[in-house]
């Protein structure tokens, strides 16, 4: 490859890279974030706590209840196969 074709791409190239490059932010007048910008608790981490805690446990409960009653419809009303043992086998003739 002589030098001329070989100029004659790398300046190819230059243009095509020039052309590729966008900016993908824009620019705001917002001040910069600072850890000033966070949000300063209002209550004791306790009292949350102990709120959520009391939900969830609330949730938890419920779906236990839910889980144990649907298991227990199954098994009373035959409509689920277990197969906990091997069938029985035909009577022999």
């Amino acid at each position: 490859m002589n030098s001329r074709a070989f100029s004659s791409l790398a300046s190819c190239a230059r243009s095509q890279i020039g052309q590729q490059v966008r900016k993908s932010h824009a620019y705001s007048q917002k001040p910069p974030v600072t850890i000033d910008d966070l949000p300063v608790p209002s209550k004791p981490w306790k009292v949350v706590y102990d709120k959520r805690n009391t939900k969830y446990n609330a949730q938890l409960a419920v779906g236990s209840v839910m889980l144990v009653g649907s298991i227990v419809t199954l098994i009373a009303s035959n409509t689920f196969v277990w197969n906990f043992f091997p069938p029985e086998l035909p009577p022999k003739n």
